[in-house]
């Protein structure tokens, strides 16, 4: 079997590579990565930075470059908006466990909460789709305070 090694500062993460998995996609987990340690240093203790990795491990055809926009809002609240009601009228691919999970955002308190309770296959979307949610007012995502 085949190890890589993720390594971003001081973190390191070593990954059993999977079936099928390009040199070109380690590339792009060594990106995200990378990215989570500038949000989260402490990356090897914190399970919803591997929460997110592994489901996007799990899941190679779910990941962007883009997708690593999700870890900005982690510990804001992020809701639906009317907007969501045409999601299934645009032809963005949106996959149906997605928008399984988007209907129940409402419950959480933060974007973590919502992320810790998902499935791997619901977080390696949410994360492939993340910012085109954000950028087109699917989802609303509310500053600290509140609002």
């Amino acid at each position: 079997r085949e190890f890589w090694v993720l390594a971003a500062q001081s973190s390191r993460m070593i990954v059993a590579k999977g079936v099928g998995w390009s040199r070109g996609f380690f590339q792009s987990l060594q990106e995200f990565f990378s990215q989570a340690v500038k949000v989260e240093p402490g990356i090897v203790r914190s399970a919803i930075i591997q929460a997110i990795l592994v489901s996007i491990a799990s899941n190679p055809n779910a990941y962007t470059p883009s997708s690593v926009t999700i870890f900005e809002d982690l510990e804001r609240r992020v809701t639906l908006t009317r907007a969501f009601k045409a999601l299934p009228m645009l032809k963005v691919g949106i996959e149906q466990e997605l928008i399984s999970f988007l209907e129940k955002l409402q419950n959480y308190e933060t974007l973590e909460e919502a992320i810790l309770s998902a499935t791997p296959t619901q977080i390696a979307f949410l994360a492939k789709h993340y910012r085109t949610l954000k950028n087109t007012g699917i989802i609303k995502v509310e500053d600290k305070s509140g609002g």
